[in-house]
């Protein structure tokens, strides 16, 4: 282990400036050497300081420990005390994004298409200055959304880690009589599927926040553009909401069972690989592959079920 830490060299990411991150320079010779020749495990580097493990494990631990105090703890609660600053320095790049650079650059837009019309009363340096105004906001918003998006993906992945390091903390407590209340099959999935929520957090919670107000300004900007023509629109795009929250209750009803079929196959998995010899002696492989194949069986159906809905959801 001390030999394979040696071997690793240091991120580049802990000593990239903020350019360099915003334009992704730090990862092009990562780039340039792999296009040169095969990479290896010496080309790897190490973790960065950010998000290892051991710090994040202990960031979020210290926040649960608090909680543990309280009357009722919330790990809720404890992740936006650990994480929740950094949270709102992303919500903040994305409240700019959505509020007054998606907003500013159509009405921009109107104004030059007016420009070109007949009769126009737009005076040409405005014109020319609201084509420069759109020329610009889209500049502005190439350069940040993607360091935006990454950065909601990295802080949804360092909570992941952080509950992960407090789980495994956890079960290397607990004595035999608590392990034996859950099931080897609820550990794994727990740990290898559950979590990632918290992936899909980072991505999509910040839109929680910064919906409501862009539609707000959206409705302004319409009604004195459009009148009352403009609420049709909004109506029919309110009646997908109840819709939505439908759809999302059927997504939960069917990850449920998925995960309770997961859990049942590899529990019966785990316990066919520790009887194999038991089964092999009283030759018992055939009536129990016809187990496993039935739990399987029901895995793919409910999996089958899922991306079918997921696939009618991105449709609407």
């Amino acid at each position: 282990m001390e030999e394979s830490e040696k071997i690793l060299k240091q991120s580049p990411w802990d000593k990239a400036s903020i350019l360099s991150k915003v334009f992704f320079k730090w990862v092009f010779p990562l780039f340039w050497k792999g296009y040169h020749k095969n990479l290896g495990y010496e080309d790897l580097y190490k973790c960065p300081k950010d998000d290892d493990t051991k710090i994040l494990g202990h960031t979020l631990g210290r926040q649960w420990k608090k909680q543990l105090a309280a009357k009722k703890p919330s790990l809720l609660l404890a992740i936006i005390r650990a994480f929740g600053a950094q949270w709102a320095a992303i919500i903040f790049i994305g409240m700019f994004e959505e509020w007054f650079l998606r907003v500013v650059q159509p009405i921009l837009l109107g104004i030059v298409v007016r420009y070109f019309t007949d009769n126009t009363s737009v005076d040409p340096l405005y014109a020319y200055l609201s084509a420069a105004g759109v020329v610009l906001c889209s500049m502005i918003f190439i350069i940040m959304h993607h360091p935006y998006i990454v950065c909601c993906a990295h802080i949804g992945m360092k909570i992941r880690i952080a509950c992960l390091s407090l789980m495994y903390r956890k079960i290397l407590k607990l004595n035999f009589s608590s392990l034996s209340k859950t099931t080897v099959g609820q550990i794994i999935n727990l740990m290898s599927n559950d979590v990632n929520r918290f992936d899909e957090a980072g991505m999509f919670l910040g839109f929680m926040f910064v919906a409501p107000i862009q539609t707000i300004i959206i409705i302004v900007i319409l009604w004195q553009y459009l009148g009352i023509a403009s609420l049709v629109g909004i109506v029919i795009l309110t009646f997908f909401v109840p819709f939505q929250a439908f759809m999302g209750k059927l997504f939960s009803i069917v990850r449920g069972k998925i995960a309770t079929s997961t859990d049942e196959r590899i529990r019966l998995m785990s316990e066919i690989i520790g009887g194999m010899k038991v089964i092999k002696m009283y030759a018992w492989e055939k009536p129990f592959a016809e187990m496993v194949a039935k739990v399987r069986k029901y895995v793919f159906i409910t999996t089958y079920l899922q991306r079918k809905h997921n696939h009618h959801a991105q449709c609407v």
